[in-house]
């Protein structure tokens, strides 16, 4: 489906490109696995603002092509569940980096990050009481957990809620 900021847009276009244009971003993506942002970036913030209830943990993915919006635009602008997609998509890219198929990668990074999600929900443990629980001495996960410490993981991740959150209450004031 197809959005169309211009109301003269539509059935012509239709049957030229072969799908539905709506005028209302919800509309479009209610029922879409991917949306592709292609818009001017002075209107990104609309579009984005349009998409935030439409956006869930488990769809759909959202990218743009618009000239100048980078991820970190589209990630503070979307429910705080959302760019954990980043941290998946990451996940899976380092499975690939080691040998794995993308598929299996993607579908062994999805698994971890839902299984230790449900672990917590689960147990009701801290997570750092989890984590402590699954790392051996000198073993392999100690082993990540000391690089994704040294790459400052832990800050970036509270950094991009404090940041998500004042742009949120910003948008919210009409600022």
């Amino acid at each position: 489906m197809l959005t169309a900021v211009d109301r003269h847009y539509g059935s012509t276009e239709d049957r030229v490109l072969g799908c539905t244009t709506t005028h209302n971003n919800q509309e479009a993506a209610a029922d879409t696995d991917i949306v592709v942002i292609c818009v001017k970036p002075n209107i990104i913030g609309q579009v984005l603002r349009d998409l935030h209830p439409c956006v869930t943990l488990s769809r759909p993915l959202v990218t743009s092509v618009a000239l100048g919006v980078t991820l970190a635009d589209i990630e503070t602008a979307l429910p705080p569940e959302s760019r954990m997609y980043v941290a998946l998509e990451a996940l899976a890219d380092g499975g690939v980096k080691m040998g794995l198929p993308r598929s299996l990668a993607l579908k062994l990074a999805a698994q971890t990050m839902m299984g230790s999600a449900k672990m917590v929900l689960a147990t009701g443990k801290h997570p750092g009481q989890l984590k402590d629980d699954v790392c051996s001495p000198g073993g392999c996960t100690i082993q990540g957990v000391h690089t994704l410490e040294r790459a400052c993981l832990r800050a970036a991740l509270i950094d991009a809620v404090q940041t998500a959150t004042a742009t949120s209450i910003s948008a919210a004031a009409g600022k």
